[in-house]
């Protein structure tokens, strides 16, 4: 199965992190690989702890500490990319049962990795379960998928200048 989460809302790797919980409670083997997050976050804090006590939790993070905007240079974002993809690849010929790729849409929406080989990717996943997560998840890898979930945005303190909370939103 590959499932997207996908939009512009809260919550997208929130809802793979759940999915990760579920698995791990039936004893299955997960990888989580994010990309372009390479700056500390409270899950993957809990992710990296939860994987050094949990044999079946493998959790790798990549992507530089800078902010990455639309239309600047991204070499150093585009190298941590390219590592998370080999990474990704290492971990398919070990056939975990769930592949989480957390904001895997969004390296390919800014060009840091190719859609084609996220294709590939996805097509040799065998019986692997796959997440991708993404703001801006393209449509090629939608329409593969087996389950879309977009998470709109209505409303976020953000916009009224409310700062993000460190325990909530990241």
């Amino acid at each position: 199965m590959l499932y997207v989460y996908t939009g512009k809302g809260e919550g997208k790797t929130s809802s793979a992190i759940g999915k990760v919980i579920r698995a791990l409670g039936y004893g299955k083997k997960v990888v989580v690989i994010q990309f372009m997050k390479g700056r500390e976050s409270g899950e993957s804090k809990f992710l990296s702890k939860l994987a050094r006590s949990n044999k079946n939790l493998k959790f790798y993070k990549f992507g530089s500490k800078k902010f990455m905007r639309k239309g600047e240079e991204h070499k150093e974002h585009k190298l941590e990319a390219e590592k998370a993809m080999k990474k990704a690849r290492e971990a398919l010929k070990q056939r975990p049962f769930l592949l989480v790729l957390d904001e895997l849409g969004d390296a390919v929406y800014f060009k840091l990795v190719k859609l084609d080989e996220v294709l590939d990717l996805i097509n040799s996943a065998g019986k692997t379960n796959i997440i991708i997560t993404g703001m801006y998840v393209p449509r090629k890898i939608k329409k593969v998928a087996d389950l879309v979930s977009e998470i709109k945005e209505i409303k976020h303190p953000y916009k009224r200048g409310q700062l993000a909370k460190k325990g909530l939103d990241y």
